[in-house]
């Protein structure tokens, strides 16, 4: 409900009116008095003005002031009450339904006042039974709903939810963890930014989290396989993060109700142990071999022995029967001990590998090689139809890699790949003009880690290709020596576990409310920021302390917090907090505000080293804060000391409380969370205030969408017509 009336411009208008009418009316008067005057009439009329004008002024002043007066008295009487009467009516009816109406003003609208909050009244009993029948036919269902929550939140593997654009909306403790620690490379590929934290909340990207080529990978390889009806429509990759785990990824596309595309599920699951287990299992079985080996040498050779020269000496056939007993008891003891040790793991478990057709392996391969390296990698599509099982991701970066390194070595930039198939191998056979390729060379290349472009994995050549069971060997023509050959081989489909993968696709259904998933709804990736709805932008409300209030003549943030909202609702779990070393005390006036001693600033990290962390928590969102003319104006003015500028659009509490209730006079944060009903805790620490602004924020978003603004734009706009806006710090 919105009331339209608009008394304060109706009694503007009416003045107007009024006062024209009466000037019109005194003008006509005294034309037409001057027309029936005769000439000495106006004399003596003109000749009285002159002599007697302090008598004619003093009363017209006089009544002009009663005027005044009168038509104030009338304002601040029933036009302004009815103002206020307007405005917290549309208050109670919106964001504040405890609040009552408090107008002072003529009986009429005193007991029109009294009728609403009667009215008001009985609506919010009649809505608290019925809130009450709601909660008990919810009880159930909030429980079952809580019993998920917590399941979810405490899975051994990290669940991640994201919508098209790789936006957050669901990701579990365990996932928050796996995910903080990751890292994009090695050391000698360490980017910059690598060194910030990792921020991973919902409405974030995944992309700011994971290594950008390999989720494209992953998510163009999941649309691939949709296009072509190809199923399971899932795929897999390997992560490792800065503590050396390595995490194997399940990534599972979600549909909508017509099986469009719509997201993703991320399932992450810690494979170290099964690899270091595979590791063990390799050593283990390769002694064991090797013990076996030298028994049955030393048992085949005493009985080939014995067999081959019948006339030796009894004495010594003896000995070698001796000797093939004693090793035929220690063949048996090796074998018996084995029955210790659990074979029941399965040799490369852990590492993912899905089936892949050849031609795909390869047209990925060339796609790698063509723009990165200039090379051209020629091969037969109709050749083979056999699959293989990769992780299509490492093994394209690997293979596109030693491509390169041979390039460069032969000094060639043309391959032809030619297929085929030996007992139980797919062979692709890389054929290029130039010097043969070295066994030691090769060898060499694979402590190397493949770096493609400005994609790379923390992984050697000889990790990823052990671990597809791939051989590499080269050689070369011998009638033409001008031609060389790697021949590559990797095992068939069905000769190599691969992993397990999920027959069906997730499809979204019910949207759990602890979780925000309306962000599926969200508009297009790139859209003009100015031009979106107030209710689609993702926000960071933030404010500081600080050692005291004039930032111009020295003082300095002591302490900056900020706190998310996604989907206007307030993420009080992603939240960012830091004290600030300011490099000199906090004025005695100060800490008897906020509270912040000296010593509980000492050893904290400076302004230098906190905005960059605070500018990344901040990215890609529009910043609120309540007076943010004076907090701006504290940042501003460490650009030019930290190298950090926040250029983030900023939108201000205080403005917008001006926008939406003009006739109220006071608009601290207190007072406009008394009047929408926002409660303030920690009040004066950075963080409570923070929270404060963002919960009064959206609150005030309704109340601007009553009045027609629902832009960015037109909040910006808005704000720079109110008087409020004009103060400077």
């Amino acid at each position: 409900m919105n009331f339209r009336v608009k008394p304060k411009a109706d009694f503007v208008w009416f003045v107007i009116v009024s006062t024209t009418v009466n000037i019109i009316i005194i003008a006509t008067t005294i034309f037409l008095l001057r027309r029936v005057m005769g000439t000495a009439e106006k004399a003596l009329i003109a000749d009285l003005f002159t002599r007697y004008f302090a008598y004619f002024f003093i009363p017209a002043a006089l009544l002009l002031a009663g005027y005044a007066l009168v038509l104030e008295w009338f304002y601040n009487f029933f036009i302004r009450p009815l103002n206020r009467l307007k405005e917290e009516t549309d208050l109670i009816l919106t964001v504040n339904p405890s609040l009552r109406v408090q107008v002072d003003g003529s009986r009429d609208i005193a007991g029109l006042a009294e009728m609403i909050n009667r009215n008001i009244d009985l609506y919010e009993a009649l809505k608290t039974d019925v809130q009450k029948k709601i909660d008990h036919a919810r009880a159930e269902t909030e429980i079952e709903k809580n019993i998920f929550a917590a399941i979810v939140s405490e899975l051994t593997e990290g669940v991640v939810i994201c919508n098209a654009k790789g936006q957050i909306l669901l990701c579990n403790q365990q996932a928050k963890r796996i995910l903080s620690s990751l890292r994009r490379g090695r050391p000698e590929y360490k980017d910059a930014d690598e060194e910030a934290d990792q921020f991973v909340s919902i409405g974030r990207s995944l992309f700011s989290v994971i290594d950008r080529y390999l989720l494209r990978y992953a998510i163009n390889d999941i649309t691939t396989k949709l296009r072509s009806r190809q199923q399971p429509a899932v795929t897999s990759f390997v992560m490792v993060n800065k503590h050396q785990q390595m995490f194997r990824v399940e990534v599972v596309p979600i549909l909508n109700s017509i099986r469009e595309y719509g997201g993703f599920v991320f399932i992450i699951y810690n494979i170290t142990a099964e690899l270091e287990n595979d590791a063990r299992i390799i050593l283990h079985l390769n002694s064991l071999i090797s013990n076996v080996r030298r028994k049955v040498s030393a048992i085949r050779s005493s009985a080939e022995l014995i067999c081959e020269y019948p006339d030796i000496t009894e004495t010594e056939t003896q000995q070698f029967l001796n000797i093939i007993l004693k090793e035929s008891k220690l063949l048996s003891g090796i074998i018996n001990n084995q029955s210790d040790f659990n074979y029941s793991v399965r040799i490369k478990s852990g590492w993912p590998l899905i089936p892949t057709p050849v031609v795909e392996l390869l047209r990925a391969i060339r796609g790698k090689v063509e723009k990165p390296f200039q090379i051209a990698l020629d091969f037969e599509e109709a050749e083979v139809k056999e699959s293989v099982c990769v992780d299509g991701y490492s093994f394209t970066l690997a293979v596109s890699f030693v491509l390169y390194l041979i390039a460069n070595e032969a000094q060639c930039r043309e391959f032809v790949c030619k297929t085929g198939i030996r007992n139980s191998s797919v062979i692709l056979a890389v054929e290029w003009m130039g010097h043969p390729l070295k066994t030691e060379t090769l060898q060499a290349w694979m402590a190397r880690f493949p770096l493609v472009g400005k994609e790379r994995l923390p992984l050697t050549l000889k990790e990823i290709f052990d671990n597809h069971d791939v051989e590499m060997v080269p050689a070369s023509d011998r009638q033409a020596r001008d031609v060389a050959y790697l021949h590559i081989f990797l095992p068939r489909h069905e000769n190599l576990h691969t992993a397990i993968g999920r027959e069906i696709s997730i499809v979204a259904e019910n949207r759990p409310e602890f979780y925000d998933f309306d962000l599926f709804n969200q508009p297009a990736e790139h859209p003009e920021l100015n031009e979106r709805l107030l209710t689609d932008i993702t926000y960071t409300v933030f404010d500081t302390e600080t050692t005291g209030l004039e930032p111009r003549n020295g003082d300095e943030i002591i302490s900056i917090a900020a706190v998310r909202i996604v989907n206007l609702r307030l993420l009080k779990n992603d939240y960012f907090d830091q004290l600030v070393n300011p490099g000199k005390p906090p004025s005695r006036k100060s800490i008897q505000v906020h509270g912040l001693e000296p010593e509980m600033l000492t050893g904290r990290p400076i302004i230098a080293e906190v905005l960059p962390v605070f500018k990344r928590f901040a990215e890609d969102t529009v910043l609120i804060a309540h007076n943010a003319a004076f907090d701006m104006c504290l940042l501003n003015m460490q650009e030019e000391k930290t190298g950090v500028r926040i250029a983030n659009p900023v939108l201000d509490t205080m403005l917008l409380s001006a926008v939406v209730h003009p006739t109220q006079s006071d608009h601290s944060l207190e007072e406009i969370a008394k009047r929408l009903g926002v409660e303030i805790i920690n009040r004066h620490t950075a963080l409570g205030d923070a929270m404060a602004a963002g919960g009064i924020f959206i609150k005030l978003v309704k109340l601007l969408s009553a009045q027609g603004i629902n832009t960015l734009k037109d909040a910006l706009i808005a704000s720079k017509k109110t008087y409020l806006a004009r103060m400077k710090y």
